[in-house]
């Protein structure tokens, strides 16, 4: 699978050789789940993540969730992933991690989302998270993300 990667943000630097190697190390654990209903993450052959600003994210968040509020990301079915950088450095900050384990976290909760899972409602959400923080850990250690 392909992963490309477009930086139209300066609010922080990120590596894209980082961004690519969170998606590779996620994905075999992510496709190991089991299918849901609308996933897709098997048929794609590109992932195009795309680092936006708050305004931009905002923009899309707008047109797309009906608020105009900076999100962390947007994940879209047919494979293309938005990362708001500005909300991420905001939550690495309230986390208590770097900036590069909120990325890492936000690809994996892509990664599930194109898996078909959901977080809309209490328990898809619930379920998401838990998923979502073991692939994490396991990325973390392989990357060694502090």
């Amino acid at each position: 699978m392909r992963i490309s990667v477009v930086n139209l943000q300066a609010v922080y630097a990120l590596r894209k050789g980082f961004i690519r190697s969170v998606v590779r190390e996620a994905l075999p654990s992510c496709l190991r789940n089991r299918k849901r209903v609308g996933g897709v993450l098997d048929k794609l052959g590109e992932i195009l993540i795309v680092l936006l600003g708050d305004e931009e994210i905002g923009r899309v968040h707008l047109q797309f969730f009906n608020d105009a509020r900076p999100t962390d990301v947007i994940t879209f079915p047919y494979g293309e992933v938005l990362l708001g950088v500005g909300e991420i450095v905001r939550n690495a900050k309230l986390n208590g991690c770097s900036p590069e384990e909120e990325v890492a976290r936000c690809l994996v909760h892509a990664l599930l989302h194109l898996q078909g899972y959901e977080d809309r409602t209490e328990t898809g959400y619930e379920e998401m998270v838990r998923e979502q923080e073991l692939i994490l850990a396991e990325v973390r250690k392989k990357l060694k993300i502090p």
